[in-house]
Order: C-alpha cells, then structure tokens, then sequence
C-alpha cells in the first residue's frame, strides 16, 4: 500500500480524479423587470383589530371607555373590517 502511494505521488497520479465541471452558466445582464413588483402587506386579522380597538376605547389616552363600551366598540370595529 505505501509503495502504491509512493508511486501515485511520484507520478502524479491521485487514487480518485475529480469530475469533469459543467460549462459556465449564463446569467442575464439585468434582473427582468416585466412584472411589477408588489410588496407584501400582511393583513390584520379579527383578533388584532379587536385587540387594538380594545386597547384605543379602554386607555385613558383613548375613548376613556368602561369594559362593557370598549368590548362593543372593539366588537364593530370587527365588523366594520370584514
């Protein structure tokens, strides 16, 4: 074995030889810009909007409401949305 890998060494002549590589890929030039690009807006969803209703009609720097108010009024705001 090592008078193999002398030999292989001597000759340059590795045990295993690399794959040949593909041709280089063609990429283009510019990004194609045909389509429009839309950015993504998340939607709120009901429990959000109550959530964030809740806390604008119950805060003192909001409506100033007490829970009953506030709960109805988060309540149309999800209704008004949807």
């Amino acid at each position: 074995m090592q008078m193999e890998t002398l030999l292989r060494d001597i000759l340059q002549a590795p045990t295993y030889s690399r794959p040949l590589r593909g041709s280089k890929p063609l990429f283009p030039e510019k990004p194609d810009r045909s389509a429009p690009v839309v950015p993504y807006i998340p939607k709120k969803n009901s429990l959000d909007i109550f959530k964030d209703a809740y806390s604008f009609a119950y805060s003192p720097v909001g409506m100033n409401l007490d829970g009953n108010a506030a709960k109805k009024f988060a309540t149309n705001e999800i209704r008004k949305e949807t």
